[in-house]
């Protein structure tokens, strides 16, 4: 029960690295993107942002920020004890799998690209990077659905059902049966 009380404790203490509004005016108020980058550097959510400008620092800023959510859900998921618990937690945690299912579809209806599907997309535990990029790159709805079939079979086969009802361009049923499957999986668990 106390590594459950930890994990519960480090999740809650997760709120103190978000940005409140008078924060984000301090950043939002720097002369450049350097200073701005520097700011968040030295708060404790910009841990995983490196210090070297490299040719696109956004980029390279966004890349630690997500790589330090995700070692931040590892560490969390690991100090649960206990098969049942870990399950609900990662449900938890893969509740934003919908969220990023459906930047991916956008992109891949609109031909917008990998890079800015995944910049749309929430970072999550439950769906790898690299099959949501494979994904987005796809030409279309449908190839992008088959592709993501790999990393999330349940939502996959949620979207295929889906997609008769979706008319061109539509993608209000596509996105519904996302949210869907998350929620089925999560209630499972």
């Amino acid at each position: 029960m106390a590594r459950l009380d930890y994990a519960n404790a480090r999740l809650g203490a997760r709120r103190a690295r978000l940005l409140g509004p008078g924060a984000l005016r301090e950043v939002l108020a720097r002369p450049s993107l350097e200073a701005r980058l520097e700011l968040l550097r030295r708060m404790r959510l910009g841990g995983g942002i490196p210090g070297a400008p490299g040719p696109d620092p956004l980029a390279a800023a966004e890349a630690g920020l997500r790589a330090a959510w995700r070692a931040e859900a590892a560490m969390v998921l690991a100090d649960v004890e206990g098969a049942r618990p870990r399950a609900l937690l990662r449900a938890l945690l893969s509740l934003d799998d919908a969220a990023a299912v459906k930047a991916v579809l956008r992109a891949a209806a609109r031909g917008r690209g990998a890079d800015r599907a995944l910049a749309a997309a929430p970072e999550t535990t439950g769906l790898d990077e690299r099959a949501l990029r494979r994904a987005a790159a796809a030409s279309g709805v449908k190839e992008a659905i088959e592709r993501l079939a790999a990393a999330a079979p349940e939502v996959a086969t949620a979207l295929r059902a889906a997609l008769p009802a979706s008319a061109p361009g539509d993608l209000l049923p596509l996105e519904l049966a996302a949210d869907r499957a998350v929620a089925r999986r999560a209630r499972a668990a």
